[in-house]
């Protein structure tokens, strides 16, 4: 599917690569794009740390860093978080933020960080995916869509009080009814 993807943003193909990545200790990703920007570097961090275990409920940063190998005018970067089995449960962009970027010239440099006050997300194995993309959609023009660019492991923590893929806010009250006799 990630490869389907990546083929149906090509616009120009003599100027897009495909390509996947094999790393016998990880899950196989794609990565595709022009090219004209580029993803250096995916890490998922707690407390400014560099980390792939982390604790349901606690804050996480997801850095992506990237440089320009050509200028670009409108631009956005987006990520996606996917279960062991590839079903996203939660992505957003740049452009659903309505965080504007800069323009990029060739060889500058830059980081975005997506901060996530408490992981919400269940215990179990998940990926993260980066892209950067033509502000107004990913089929207008791809610079680099990397699948699979971060794998993580959720833990379980002592405050955690639901199961399954997310923990959501709730409220819980009882209200009787009416008593019914002692005897």
């Amino acid at each position: 599917f990630d490869h389907y993807n990546a083929l149906l943003a090509q616009q120009h193909p003599e100027s897009y690569t495909v390509e996947a990545e094999i790393d016998n200790a990880l899950p196989q990703g794609t990565r595709s794009g022009t090219g004209d920007l580029k993803i250096t570097a995916v890490k998922l961090l707690s407390n400014g740390t560099d980390t792939n275990v982390i604790e349901q409920g606690k804050p996480i940063t997801v850095r992506l860093s990237l440089i320009a190998y050509k200028k670009v005018d409108q631009w956005c970067s987006g990520i996606s978080i996917r279960d062991r089995f590839g079903n996203t449960i939660f992505g957003t962009n740049t452009t659903m933020l309505n965080i504007e970027h800069p323009v990029m010239n060739k060889n500058d440099t830059a980081y975005i960080e997506f901060n996530f006050p408490n992981l919400t997300i269940g215990p179990g194995s998940y990926s993260i995916s980066a892209a950067l993309h033509h502000a107004d959609s990913h089929i207008v023009a791809t610079y680099d869509w990397w699948d699979k660019a971060e794998i993580f492991e959720v833990n379980t923590s002592p405050d955690t009080f639901s199961e399954g893929l997310c923990q959501m806010p709730v409220n819980c009250k009882l209200h009787p009814v009416s008593r019914g006799d002692e005897n």
